[in-house]
């Protein structure tokens, strides 16, 4: 029991050092550095301990990892398979598919990340309008003096439209690049992996854009109401 608090102070499991799994003492003979899990520790033991520690008969097994020789035809051995009463052959694409689904809808861990998704985006869109329209409203009178002199609302509008433009891309890919630091610093410290793929940015750069054209246009609408004279006011 002191060992095993002192392997939990120093977060290190050396090799030749004992813990208990079950009611049994376990020996560390290897140490995986690949393996990365946030919500259990994974431990690699033989075929016939890891029935024991979970107290499964000889014949009962989770999954057997398959490696078909060069010969082999890869339908016909997962149709032989299938066809077994209680097996199922599944690929390496199939079984991450049926564990990313679990966690989202059995495990109840997808409609928490989804609710966090969608708040977030809504506070995005509400941040992006807030900023679009703030600045707009801070050269009120930039518009007026162009408005003035002649400026059409079509001339207007596309300065505008520049302005935001320039701000979302600059804005967001700076974003970018600061998640992706983050996911390496996170993924380098913690045992939760995180990954942001390139479909995931390019969706998040299109409603991005999206809702700051948006709100740009809804500053060309406040614009195109302001009155030339409101800069001789001043």
């Amino acid at each position: 029991l002191r060992r095993q608090r002192q392997m939990c102070i120093r977060d290190r499991i050396a090799l030749g050092d004992f813990f208990t799994i079950g009611n049994t003492s376990q020996e560390v003979v290897g140490v995986s550095k690949g393996a990365k899990s946030f919500i259990y520790p994974l431990v690699f033991t033989s075929h016939a301990n890891a029935q024991a520690l979970c107290k499964y008969h000889s014949s009962q097994t989770n999954y057997f990892l398959i490696e078909l020789e060069s010969t082999a035809n890869f339908h016909d051995v997962k149709a032989a398979i299938t066809d077994i009463e209680g097996l199922t052959a599944l690929t390496s694409k199939e079984l991450k598919k049926n564990t990313i689904l679990y966690m989202q809808f059995s495990a109840g861990m997808g409609l928490g990340t989804f609710t966090f998704a969608i708040v977030g985006l809504f506070v995005a869109i509400v941040i992006i309008s807030l900023t679009t329209y703030t600045t707009t409203m801070e050269k009120v009178p930039e518009y007026g003096t162009l408005k003035a002199i002649g400026a059409s609302k079509l001339v207007i509008a596309k300065i505008l439209l520049e302005q935001v433009l320039w701000i979302t891309f600059v804005g967001y890919f700076l974003g970018l690049i600061l998640a992706l630091l983050l996911q390496l610093l996170i993924n380098h410290l913690t045992l939760m992996p995180v990954k942001i793929s390139l479909p995931f940015a390019a969706i998040t750069f299109v409603v991005t854009l999206l809702f700051s054209t948006l709100g740009a246009f809804t500053s060309i609408g406040v614009v195109n109401k302001i009155d030339p004279a409101v800069v001789f006011r001043r």
